[in-house]
C-alpha cells in the first residue's frame, strides 16, 4: 500500500472515532458495518473517550500534561493544535498528514525529516495508548465498533513492523506516574486502578456495572469512582477479589500484542501486574478480616 493510501486509511479509521462526521460514507468505504450514533456517543462519551490523556496521564482524566505533550508536538512541526489536540482523530488525521508529506516528490532531502517525525508521532503519541485502548474496544463496542478497533489495530501493527523502534522508552512512559508496588497504601492502589497509566488496567463503567452483576452486589449509578466506592463498601472482599481477575484477564489479553509493539507491551503488562499482585493480597486481607 502507497503512503498516499496509508494515509487516506489513517484519516478515515481516525474520523470514525468522532461523535460527528461523515460516518455512513466512511464505514462503507473501509467495508465496515454502519455504526449506530447511540452506540457511538455510548462508546466515546460514556465508556471510553479517545484521548490519550485519558491512558496517559497521572490522574485518569482529560487534558493536562499528557495533552499538552500532544499539542507541543503540533507545535515542533510548525502546526496549530487543534482544540483537542490529543483526540485519536486528530492524532490519526497527523499521521496521515505526514504519510501524504513523506510521499511528495521533494526528494530524500524534505522525506527524511518528514519520515523521522512520523516514527516520532507513532511511537510517543500512537503506540503509547492505542493498542490497549482498541482492545478494551473490542471487548466493549459492537460490531461495527469491533471491526473498526481491528482494522485500526492491523495499521498500527503494520507501522510498528516498517519503522524503527525507539532505543529507549518515550517520553510518556518516562514520565509517567509511579506503579502500584506492594507498599502503596490500600486506599491508594484502589485508586489507581482508575488511573490507567499508573495500574495499567483500562476500568470502564460497563465493566464495574459487570462485576455488580457477577459478585452479586447492588449498582449504584454514578462516575466510576462513585460506583467502585459503592461496591465496596457492600462487599469489600468480593469487589477486590473481581478486581484481582479483572487485572489478571488484562494482562493476558495485553500478552498477545504483538512483540512489534514491545516497549508498549511490556510497559503495560508490567504495570498491571503489580497491581494485579498487590490487589490479591488486599482481597486476601478483606477475606480474612470478613471471616474473623
Amino acid at each position: 500500500m502507497t503512503n498516499a493510501l496509508r494515509g487516506e486509511l489513517w484519516r478515515a479509521l481516525g474520523s470514525i472515532s468522532e461523535i460527528s462526521g461523515p460516518h455512513r460514507s466512511l464505514s462503507r468505504a473501509l467495508r465496515l458495518p454502519d455504526l449506530d450514533p447511540v452506540s457511538q456517543t455510548e462508546l466515546f462519551v460514556l465508556q471510553l473517550p479517545p484521548y490519550a490523556a485519558r491512558y496517559l496521564s497521572s490522574d485518569g482524566m482529560l487534558g493536562g500534561e499528557s495533552a499538552d505533550r500532544v499539542a507541543g508536538f503540533w507545535r515542533v512541526l510548525g502546526m496549530i493544535p487543534p482544540a483537542e489536540p490529543d483526540h485519536l482523530a486528530s492524532i490519526a488525521g497527523l499521521y496521515g498528514a505526514l504519510l501524504d508529506a513523506e510521499a511528495a516528490p521533494a526528494g530524500p532531502s524534505w522525506q527524511s525529516p518528514v519520515k523521522r517525525a512520523r516514527e516520532v508521532l507513532f511511537w510517543e503519541h500512537i503506540a503509547t495508548w492505542m493498542p490497549p485502548y482498541l482492545l478494551q474496544v473490542s471487548n466493549l463496542g459492537d460490531g461495527a465498533q469491533r471491526a473498526w478497533a481491528d482494522l485500526l489495530l492491523d495499521a498500527i501493527y503494520a507501522e510498528a513492523t516498517m519503522l524503527i523502534s525507539p532505543e529507549r522508552p518515550s517520553l510518556g512512559f518516562r514520565e509517567a506516574p509511579p506503579p502500584v508496588g506492594p507498599d502503596t497504601e490500600a486506599s491508594d492502589a484502589i485508586e489507581a486502578v482508575l488511573v490507567p497509566g499508573r495500574s495499567g488496567l483500562i476500568l470502564t463503567k460497563a465493566a464495574l456495572a459487570r462485576a455488580s452483576a457477577e459478585i452479586g452486589v447492588g449498582l449504584r449509578v454514578g462516575e466510576r469512582r462513585f460506583i467502585l466506592q459503592s461496591l465496596l463498601d457492600q462487599d469489600p472482599a468480593a469487589t477486590l477479589g473481581w478486581l484481582t481477575a479483572e487485572s489478571s484477564a488484562w494482562r493476558l489479553a495485553l500478552l498477545q500484542l504483538p512483540s512489534a509493539l514491545g516497549v508498549m507491551v511490556e510497559f503495560w503488562t508490567t504495570r498491571v501486574a503489580a497491581t494485579e499482585a498487590r490487589l490479591s493480597e488486599l482481597a486476601d486481607r478483606a477475606l480474612t478480616a470478613t471471616l474473623a
